[in-house]
Protein backbone atom coordinates (compact mmCIF):
# COMPACT_ATOMS: atom_id res chain seq x y z
CA UNK A 1 0.00 0.00 0.00
CA UNK A 2 1.77 3.32 -1.32
CA UNK A 3 1.88 5.44 2.21
CA UNK A 4 1.56 9.21 1.09
CA UNK A 5 2.53 12.26 3.06
CA UNK A 6 0.68 15.65 3.08
CA UNK A 7 4.00 16.55 1.21
CA UNK A 8 3.89 13.96 -1.56
CA UNK A 9 0.18 14.52 -2.45
CA UNK A 10 0.91 18.12 -2.58
CA UNK A 11 3.65 17.15 -5.33
CA UNK A 12 1.31 15.06 -6.80
CA UNK A 13 -1.65 18.32 -7.04
CA UNK A 14 0.80 19.92 -8.68
CA UNK A 15 1.98 17.43 -11.21
CA UNK A 16 -2.05 16.76 -12.11
CA UNK A 17 -2.82 20.46 -11.85
CA UNK A 18 -0.17 21.02 -14.95
CA UNK A 19 -1.37 18.43 -17.20
CA UNK A 20 -4.84 20.08 -16.15
CA UNK A 21 -3.62 23.33 -17.32
CA UNK A 22 -2.21 22.16 -20.15
CA UNK A 23 -4.87 19.90 -21.35
CA UNK A 24 -7.96 20.62 -20.41
CA UNK A 25 -8.43 24.87 -18.70
CA UNK A 26 -12.01 24.51 -16.58
CA UNK A 27 -14.08 21.75 -17.35
CA UNK A 28 -13.39 18.16 -16.98
CA UNK A 29 -9.83 16.01 -17.43
CA UNK A 30 -10.32 12.35 -17.86
CA UNK A 31 -7.58 10.13 -16.37
CA UNK A 32 -7.35 6.54 -17.56
CA UNK A 33 -4.92 4.26 -15.44
CA UNK A 34 -3.89 2.50 -12.52
CA UNK A 35 -6.68 1.89 -9.51
CA UNK A 36 -3.29 2.16 -7.17
CA UNK A 37 -3.24 5.93 -7.83
CA UNK A 38 -6.78 6.55 -8.42
CA UNK A 39 -7.54 5.69 -4.83
CA UNK A 40 -4.36 6.26 -3.30
CA UNK A 41 -3.63 9.55 -4.83
CA UNK A 42 -6.20 10.98 -7.08
CA UNK A 43 -9.22 10.71 -5.38
CA UNK A 44 -8.34 12.11 -1.96
CA UNK A 45 -6.64 15.03 -3.64
CA UNK A 46 -9.43 15.37 -6.20
CA UNK A 47 -11.33 18.17 -4.45
CA UNK A 48 -8.09 20.55 -3.85
CA UNK A 49 -7.20 19.87 -7.38
CA UNK A 50 -10.83 21.42 -8.44
CA UNK A 51 -10.60 23.74 -5.92
CA UNK A 52 -7.52 24.99 -7.09
CA UNK A 53 -7.84 25.02 -11.07
CA UNK A 54 -11.54 24.91 -11.63
CA UNK A 55 -11.35 21.58 -13.60
CA UNK A 56 -12.78 18.45 -12.16
CA UNK A 57 -11.13 15.07 -12.45
CA UNK A 58 -12.49 11.92 -14.05
CA UNK A 59 -10.78 9.15 -13.25
CA UNK A 60 -11.44 5.91 -15.14
CA UNK A 61 -9.09 2.86 -13.09
CA UNK A 62 -8.52 0.37 -15.78
CA UNK A 63 -5.51 -0.44 -14.92
CA UNK A 64 -1.98 0.94 -16.30
CA UNK A 65 -2.23 -0.76 -19.13
CA UNK A 66 -5.92 -0.10 -20.22
CA UNK A 67 -4.86 3.38 -19.48
CA UNK A 68 -1.96 3.17 -21.45
CA UNK A 69 -4.10 1.76 -24.65
CA UNK A 70 -6.58 4.66 -24.07
CA UNK A 71 -4.03 7.33 -24.27
CA UNK A 72 -2.62 5.62 -27.58
CA UNK A 73 -6.34 5.44 -28.54
CA UNK A 74 -6.69 9.28 -27.93
CA UNK A 75 -9.48 8.73 -25.38
CA UNK A 76 -7.83 10.29 -22.95
CA UNK A 77 -5.15 13.35 -22.42
CA UNK A 78 -3.29 11.36 -19.79
CA UNK A 79 -2.49 8.14 -18.40
CA UNK A 80 -1.94 7.14 -14.88
CA UNK A 81 0.39 4.06 -14.18
CA UNK A 82 2.13 2.18 -11.69
CA UNK A 83 4.70 0.88 -13.92
CA UNK A 84 7.29 2.86 -15.89
CA UNK A 85 6.32 3.59 -19.75
CA UNK A 86 9.47 1.76 -21.15
CA UNK A 87 7.22 -1.49 -19.68
CA UNK A 88 3.88 0.13 -21.27
CA UNK A 89 5.49 0.90 -24.54
CA UNK A 90 7.18 -2.31 -24.71
CA UNK A 91 3.80 -4.01 -24.13
CA UNK A 92 2.28 -2.92 -26.67
CA UNK A 93 5.38 -3.08 -29.34
CA UNK A 94 5.92 0.52 -29.49
CA UNK A 95 9.51 2.16 -29.74
CA UNK A 96 10.38 5.10 -27.03
CA UNK A 97 10.53 7.70 -29.85
CA UNK A 98 9.76 10.25 -27.55
CA UNK A 99 5.94 10.83 -28.33
CA UNK A 100 4.92 9.83 -24.86
CA UNK A 101 7.21 11.59 -21.43
CA UNK A 102 6.81 10.03 -18.35
CA UNK A 103 6.58 12.34 -15.25
CA UNK A 104 8.11 10.26 -11.61
CA UNK A 105 6.36 11.50 -9.18
CA UNK A 106 6.59 8.66 -6.48
CA UNK A 107 7.85 4.75 -6.80
CA UNK A 108 6.85 2.13 -5.10
CA UNK A 109 8.30 -1.20 -4.24
CA UNK A 110 6.68 -4.48 -3.75
CA UNK A 111 8.21 -7.41 -2.00
CA UNK A 112 6.70 -10.67 -1.97
CA UNK A 113 7.55 -12.03 1.76
CA UNK A 114 7.37 -15.99 2.26
CA UNK A 115 7.43 -17.73 5.14
CA UNK A 116 10.65 -20.78 5.72
CA UNK A 117 7.41 -23.05 5.81
CA UNK A 118 6.59 -22.32 2.84
CA UNK A 119 8.17 -24.87 -0.28
CA UNK A 120 8.19 -21.95 -2.72
CA UNK A 121 12.11 -21.37 -2.63
CA UNK A 122 12.72 -19.22 -5.90
CA UNK A 123 10.13 -16.67 -7.25
CA UNK A 124 10.11 -14.64 -10.72
CA UNK A 125 8.05 -13.10 -13.27
CA UNK A 126 7.54 -16.34 -15.65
Amino acid sequence: MINLSIKKVAGVALVVTTLISQAAGAGTLVLAGSTTIQKRVLEPASAAIEQATGTKLEIKGIGSGGGFKELLAGKVKASIASSPLSSLLKKNGLADDGTYQEHVIIEDIIVPIVHTSNSVSELSWE
